[in-house]
């Protein structure tokens, strides 16, 4: 299953998880606990020590960690208690069932079934609606389905989405952990103000989102995830972080990021045609059904060219500029009306061109000629994209690394296993099976 760790988790890797001084990026879940349960440090566990028979970080077998912890990031501690409250909030009602019991999935069957008779409600009122709005157009209206889902179908269903939420609750939680040691390494902060602010602007929007929810709407409005003040102030928090220290990494790489003169001239020298500027012709287009009618327009002689002998005929003649490369282009087939518009004389009408079931003229009114840009005139369009290149390598080669450092510094409990710990190893690929 992949997991949705963005770019900012590729690059928010910190140098104090290599080196021992984790506890520094806080708590995985330092603000929100379970409810009715008191506030725990460092994501609600004591004891950030590694039990006596914990696995070596990178073994491939699970590690073995102090009960009420399923994960650790260098003696950083993901607790039994955050993960399962992050769970709580990501997961959708069918699945709450499974998570204080993972083994009977006739809670979840019966949530994915009456899902689906909301479903239908809703879709029996859209037909009415469309019925009404196509009234004596029965054709125009949705084939509707007649497929049924079956018990083992929807028990399928649940199993696949727990699964997949458990995933996301649990890479979250890592990621949070690696993005907020990060920013405290590069001094990185999000401001309580600035996190105040947007909690602000969230629950106003949120707000305007209810008010305004149609009947229909409110059909599912009890699986959007519901957040505490709390959550959603922690949530943000770690959204300003993640983008904070993005944009931190991305400066400092900026300013080593350089290309050479003889880079810039070699660039050009290998890549002339991409500046290159074909020529540019601006031209009259008109179309119409009926040849009699294209036949009749060329034979006219208005002095107002294509746009008044095509008005006379009420045919519609439109302008437009085309750029005409008159080199091949190997594997591409030209348009006949492409052909005839490159190559027309310039206030003449042209054609008719037959496509399709469609007769187009065309009348070219004036041609500018093509033209190569020299070294200086592009010199700073190469610059831009070669720095950028060289920047983008840069971070990819910085990711690589620091990610294969800090997994290894990442141990996760078995049942807990996803890509982002050091135990992960990917499935083997599927044997072929014997003809």
């Amino acid at each position: 299953m992949r997991t949705r760790v963005g770019t900012v988790a590729l690059v928010a890797v910190t140098v104090s998880l290599l080196t021992g001084c984790g506890g520094s990026g806080g708590s995985s879940s330092s603000s929100t606990q379970p409810t009715g349960s008191a506030p725990a440090a460092n994501g609600g566990a004591a004891g950030g020590s590694r039990g006596p028979g914990a696995e070596t970080p990178g073994s491939g077998k699970p590690a073995q960690l102090p009960n009420g912890m399923i994960a650790r990031v260098n003696d950083t501690p993901i607790t039994t208690a955050s993960y399962q409250h992050w769970l709580g909030i990501a997961a959708p009602p069918s699945v709450k069932p499974l998570i204080t019991n993972p083994s009977d999935y006739s809670a979840c069957a019966a949530a994915v079934k009456s899902r689906e008779a909301r479903s239908q409600q809703l879709m029996r009122t859209r037909e009415e609606q469309l019925a009404k709005l196509h009234k004596g157009h029965s054709q125009l209206l949705p084939a509707r389905s007649h497929s049924r889902t079956t018990d083992a179908q929807r028990k399928q269903q649940c199993e696949e989405l727990f699964k997949e939420v458990k995933h996301e609750a649990l890479s979250t939680l890592i990621q949070r952990l690696w993005t907020q040691a990060q920013a405290s390494e590069l001094g990185v902060k999000a401001s309580d103000s600035e996190v105040m602010q947007r909690l602000k602007s969230r629950k106003e929007e949120q707000a305007r989102i209810a008010k305004n929810r149609s009947s229909t709407e409110g059909l599912f409005a009890s699986e959007m995830p519901h957040y505490s003040e709390a959550d959603m102030a922690e949530t943000i928090k770690g959204q300003l972080l993640e983008t904070q220290v993005y944009k931190t990494i991305r400066e400092r790489f900026a300013k080593v990021a350089s290309v050479s003169q003889g880079k810039l001239e070699k660039y050009f020298n290998e890549h002339k045609q991409i500046y290159a500027r074909p020529e540019q012709r601006s031209v009259v287009i008109a179309q119409t059904k009926s040849q009699s009618v294209a036949e009749a327009i060329v034979k006219e002689h208005s002095s107002s060219g294509l746009t008044g002998a095509a008005s006379k005929h009420s045919a519609r003649a439109m302008p437009n500029v085309l750029g005409c490369e008159h080199s091949s282009v190997p594997g591409i087939r030209l348009s006949s009306l492409y052909s005839a518009v490159c190559s027309a004389k310039s206030n003449t009408i042209s054609g008719p061109i037959k496509m399709a079931s469609t007769y187009y003229l065309v009348e070219v009114k004036s041609i500018t000629p093509a033209s190569q840009p020299s070294f200086d005139q592009a010199k700073e369009r190469i610059k831009q994209l070669l720095v950028s290149e060289s920047q983008g390598q840069a971070i990819e080669r910085y990711n690589q690394e620091i990610r294969a450092k800090l997994r290894a510094h990442t141990e996760c409990a078995a049942g807990y296993v996803v890509e982002l710990c050091s135990e992960y190893r990917p499935p083997a690929p599927a044997s072929r099976a014997r003809r």
